[in-house]
């Protein structure tokens, strides 16, 4: 939603979906602070705002608001409700929601198929799409791939989490309140589990490793039963697998990245990844498959493996679990990359992308 007209050099941004996620805060908390002439409201995420989407889009232009920022897409029927043709339906949603819209964009295209035709969706969403917010340079090639212009894409980071997960513990006692010795190489896989995430992957990979020493911990809460028995399976029959099912609660993030020596995130498919960003703001050395906005952590970070080459992991994961001193420096260049990641800079990009927007 745009328009060449801001009345008073006020703006009034409306923001969708309203996220759990950390991100959205750290971005417009800054953003308050900066314009607090200004006004930044979310949209939640309710039965009635999905229902009459545009109904309440066109209430809220009426209130003033001149941009809308759509993150990502929840258009979406949700899969546990059975609904027979849900992706057809879905696709017919998001088009009418999308038309009632000028909008900023945040992803190229879902991970998982959630309609008929997502493509179709993605090209839509650019083409009456303002501007588009892409947090890394490998996201314009993904434009191009799927037919979109990158000439409206501009580049603005994915900030980091300082302050967000406060730690209380040391590492060993973060390490005693989970059940790990103090000695073990523990390598850590954090977040939602989909299977995108390239969990099975992992667990595959670890079972090859013939290193001594080492468990492997799965902390998040699993979105699918057969990759949950998947999981639950491979954690009975390996004790070095410990299995965390659920949403970890806030004052427990820190606990678990603070225990953790490695974080392996080898995803299948990724365009941003805010677990990557956690990892690297806990300093910790990062193990993950050079593709998408990967592509953009310092190679001194962490091992960034071909997902293409057979065995890649399973190397991978054994020669950062094989040497403390390169696990150390890693350990340094994750936590020096997070630090250039500072949201202050980032929100006045955001600002200054709503500002050129309505002068269109």
């Amino acid at each position: 939603m745009s328009s060449n007209i801001v009345h008073k050099n006020t703006l009034k941004i409306l923001i969708y979906p309203q996220s759990e996620n950390p991100y959205h805060e750290l971005l417009y908390s800054q953003l308050r602070a900066a314009h607090p002439q200004d006004t930044f409201t979310y949209l939640p995420v309710t039965p009635f705002n999905l229902i009459f989407f545009p109904f309440v889009v066109a209430r809220k232009r009426l209130q003033g608001y001149r941009v809308f920022h759509l993150h990502w897409h929840t258009f979406y029927l949700d899969p546990k409700y059975g609904v027979p043709g849900r992706k057809l339906i879905s696709f017919i949603h998001t088009w009418v929601c999308l038309t009632a819209l000028r909008l900023l964009d945040h992803n190229v295209l879902p991970h998982e198929a959630k309609t008929t035709n997502d493509r179709f969706l993605a090209r839509y969403t650019a083409a009456i799409a303002s501007r588009l917010i892409i947090h890394s340079s490998q996201t314009k090639q993904e434009l191009t791939d799927v037919s979109i212009d990158p000439k409206k894409a501009v580049i603005n980071p994915h900030g980091n989490y300082d302050g967000i997960y406060p730690a209380s513990l040391t590492p060993l006692e973060a390490r005693k309140r989970l059940g790990l010795l103090p000695a073990e190489k523990v390598i850590l896989f954090f977040g939602a589990i989909r299977p995108y995430k390239g969990i099975e992957q992992l667990l595959e990979a670890f079972a090859q490793l013939k290193t001594t020493g080492i468990r492997l911990v799965i902390a998040g809460k699993c979105l699918g039963e057969d990759l949950r028995r998947t999981i639950q399976s491979a954690a009975q029959n390996d004790p070095r697998i410990d299995f965390a099912d659920g949403k970890v609660a806030d004052e427990d993030v820190a606990m678990y990245f603070d225990a953790a020596d490695v974080v392996c995130l080898p995803f299948t498919a990724i365009t941003t990844s805010g677990t990557i960003i956690l990892a690297a703001t806990f300093g910790k050395p990062i193990v993950a498959p050079y593709s998408g906005g990967i592509k953009d952590l310092p190679a001194k970070a962490g091992i960034l493996y071909d997902p293409q080459k057979p065995g890649a992991l399973t190397t991978s994961l054994g020669q950062i679990l094989a040497n403390d001193s390169q696990r150390s420096a890693m350990a340094k260049a994750s936590r020096a990359y997070a630090a250039t990641l500072a949201w202050e800079a980032i929100a006045a990009t955001t600002y200054q992308i709503y500002s050129d927007a309505l002068q269109r």
